[in-house]
């Protein structure tokens, strides 16, 4: 999980950044917290391996989102917009593999953090 708060981190800190650059305003009226206690909270009742199926299945939208955000961005080969779209698809494949219970998940989401991140992820979990 701290692997995932880290890369919702990552990608918040850098779609902020893009957006700037592109002088696009970011609509920060959305309830963060709430939305997660209310997904969690519905996903509650489930398994590790259901919920990581109903994840992997609710990321559809983001990466359709993305997809579309790699067509409109001046410059789709910026490192910023590839790091955005790299986070959906490896927060995507490790959910699917956490669901078909694969011991490597977890490589996918550390592929995706920076070096530092990678570290702390590993660190914590010794």
């Amino acid at each position: 999980l701290l692997a995932c708060h880290l890369l919702e981190e990552q990608t918040r800190t850098t779609i902020a950044a893009l957006a700037a650059d592109l002088g696009a305003e970011l609509d920060d009226a959305i309830d963060r917290a709430a939305a997660g206690r209310a997904g969690a909270e519905a996903m509650s009742g489930l398994g590790w391996q259901e919920m990581m199926a109903a994840v992997a299945e609710g990321t559809g939208t983001y990466r359709s989102l993305y997809g579309r955000l790699v067509d409109e961005v001046p410059d789709p080969d910026d490192p910023r917009v590839i790091e955005i779209v790299a986070h959906e698809e490896a927060l995507t494949t490790f959910a699917r593999a956490e669901a078909d219970g694969d011991p490597t998940a977890i490589d996918r989401l550390l592929a995706a953090l920076s070096p530092a991140m990678r570290t702390e992820v590993t660190n914590a979990c010794r």
